[in-house]
């Protein structure tokens, strides 16, 4: 981070402060407008403000995309963070750093993952078993 970033943490109050608003439906500055509350889902940082905010180079964020981790959106070639997209980066970086998984190993992971809490299965070990065995059959 740079040095304007370090000092006091200033940045980092004032941008609780802005999320605040935004989730309680506060007026914005020019108190013209209503700010909406905004979605998780909602693709709002570009690459630089998403690598920043997790403390990662760009390129670790296109290199999880190359992989399949994550999928940003996109507008006019620009790649667009969600907030939830920014949470599925610190969970495969949880994964790598503190677990010691490899990306192979944090895809699986990710795909249980989705699979229980998306589609609901109790049996996601078994799926893990049975999508690996027909990997391993495939030429």
């Amino acid at each position: 981070m740079g040095p304007s970033l370090a000092r006091g943490g200033d940045l980092d109050n004032i941008a609780v402060r802005i999320l605040d608003n935004v989730s309680a439906g506060e007026y914005s500055e020019s108190g013209m407008s209503r700010v909406r509350s905004r979605n998780n889902n909602a693709p709002v940082y570009v690459i630089s403000i998403a690598a920043d905010l997790l403390g990662l180079h760009p390129r670790t964020l296109r290199i999880y995309e190359e992989k399949g981790l994550v999928q940003p959106a996109r507008r006019h070639q620009q790649r667009l963070y969600s907030d939830r997209d920014l949470e599925r980066v610190r969970m495969i970086r949880h994964l790598t750093q503190e677990v010691g998984l490899n990306l192979v190993g944090v895809r699986l992971v990710l795909e249980m993952y989705e699979r229980v809490e998306y589609q609901g299965s109790k049996d996601a070990v078994s799926w893990v078993f049975e999508r690996t065995m027909r990997r391993r059959r495939a030429p």
